[in-house]
């Protein structure tokens, strides 16, 4: 395996400067960097009706879905909201211009549908929803918040960054004085063991998600950008 694929890209490196345009509030690219990576690769651009699932999808408005680049350019989306209020905006929002874009509720009350990209932001329990998600479907490109690269050093689970954040703190905030809070969630270090026991390998992070996927396909992808 090629040391890329081992020492995924930060998008603090010189030549993601094309992502600025895309940053905006707690989102550091995100948008921009599916988009490249899905015109990068011509074996999801030939794909016939593709499809994402997005996990923790917000409102579509305050809250933009990570996946709505892809809705533009006629993918079937999938968009799991837990919260009822949220869903109602999601609908509003996107509904009637984007009939592609079916609103679901929490993604545990079924079956994962199969798709090209999956896409996980639930602000906390978001490892448990990738484990979840990647028992039902294989997808081309995994995207999973993490916990904040600039956050604060949390006391008491340190020992292993490879190792689970017991799960009863997950989605619980750390206040920082003078500045913002941030949510607890799993690392990424954790991330890359639980896409590594289903194939896939980390391609690059920003400050909050790290991206996965398959080793063949993360070849093809640096071949062509």
């Amino acid at each position: 395996m090629s040391d890329y694929l081992e020492d995924p890209y930060f998008t603090t490196e010189p030549g993601f400067d094309f992502l600025a345009e895309w940053r905006s509030g707690w989102q550091f690219g995100e948008q921009g960097l599916i988009h490249c990576i899905v015109d990068s690769l011509p074996s999801l651009i030939r794909i016939k009706d593709p499809v994402a699932v997005e996990i923790g999808a917000g409102d579509g408005k305050r809250l933009p879905l990570t996946s709505e680049s892809l809705l533009k350019n006629l993918w079937n989306v999938f968009a799991y909201e837990s919260d009822a209020s949220s869903r109602v905006l999601l609908v509003k929002h996107f509904g009637p211009n984007h009939p592609a874009c079916k609103v679901l509720g929490r993604y545990e009350n079924g079956p994962i549908p199969q798709c090209d990209v999956l896409i996980i932001d639930i602000d906390g329990r978001d490892s448990v929803a990738m484990k979840y998600a990647l028992q039902w479907c294989h997808p081309s490109l995994v995207v999973v918040e993490h916990y904040d690269i600039a956050g604060p050093y949390m006391s008491g689970v340190e020992h292993s960054m490879a190792q689970p954040i017991p799960e009863w703190m997950l989605g619980m905030s750390i206040d920082v004085p003078g500045a913002s809070h941030f949510i607890i969630q799993d690392r990424y270090q954790y991330l890359d063991t639980i896409a590594a026991g289903h194939g896939l390998v980390p391609i690059c992070r920003t400050r909050v998600n790290s991206f996965y996927m398959p080793p063949n396909l993360a070849q093809e992808l640096y071949c062509n950008v």
